[in-house]
């Protein structure tokens, strides 16, 4: 399973942004990819926004789903719509018959700074049907250990100017 596209709403910093992980002028989603850019850019949100949209799904990413402070500009919603295309092995694992699934992935503000609530909402060109096959399809192929994997590595997120630590770490002044 490789993330074709990342589509947040209202999501921490921010308010619409579509982000394509496919080779340039093909449909063919990157095998890697690294965010890098200053910090407060929205690395970390992005990628939290991923773990979030499988972890409302299946515990096994361990990750969390949003709280009301990560809806952008107290707004009253946020989504995470992730674009994945599937492979063969995947297919016929979870007896799909295409090669491409959408998770979309909201979180809805409930008064107050509570938690909120949490949906997976089934794409809307799924037959209603067909919603719980689909939805059994995508925790299927997300607990599967040979198929999903996320790594998430920000080694320097909390270094401290006063005491820097990490390897070869040299700070100009």
């Amino acid at each position: 399973m490789k993330i074709r596209k990342i589509e947040l709403k209202n999501v921490k910093c921010f308010s619409k942004e579509i982000i394509s992980l496919e080779k340039e002028n093909t449909e063919e989603p990157l095998s890697v990819c690294a965010f890098v850019g200053a910090n407060g850019t929205g690395k970390s949100a992005l990628l939290k926004s991923v773990v979030a949209a499988f972890s409302v799904l299946t515990d096994n990413y361990q990750g969390e789903t949003f709280a009301n402070d990560a809806i952008y500009c107290e707004r009253d919603y946020l989504s995470v719509r992730l674009d994945l295309k599937i492979s063969e092995a995947e297919r016929k694992l979870i007896d799909y018959d295409r090669n491409q699934l959408e998770i979309l992935y909201q979180h809805i503000r409930t008064g107050g700074d509570g938690d909120g609530e949490d949906y997976l909402a089934v794409p809307s060109k799924i037959e209603e049907e067909q919603e719980d096959r689909y939805a059994q399809a995508l925790m299927k192929l997300l607990d599967s250990e040979e198929t999903a994997l996320i790594m998430y590595y920000d080694p320097f997120r909390f270094v401290s100017d006063q005491n820097p630590s990490g390897p070869n770490l040299q700070l100009s002044t």
